[in-house]
């Protein structure tokens, strides 16, 4: 999960000026990088556990199972 100034940055598709510039700002501001990376990977220890992981794979495989076989 990426979120826009806290744990990345979004940059346009196909914009190559705008992800120079934003490689150049996090090399050039260690301290705002490491703070981005602590911050995501508190988010995703968090947030994708191997209990959410697993719950979030069986769901897709039970919606499969009654889109396959037709159940409500």
């Amino acid at each position: 999960m990426l979120i826009e100034g806290a744990t990345g940055l979004l940059i346009e598709p196909r914009n190559v000026d705008q992800l120079a510039e934003a490689i150049i700002n996090l090399l050039s501001d260690r301290s705002k990088a490491e703070k981005m990376g602590l911050v995501g990977y508190d988010l995703v220890k968090n947030e994708w556990t191997k209990e959410a992981m697993v719950e979030g794979i069986d769901n897709v495989y039970r919606a499969l199972l009654r889109t396959k076989l037709q159940l409500p």
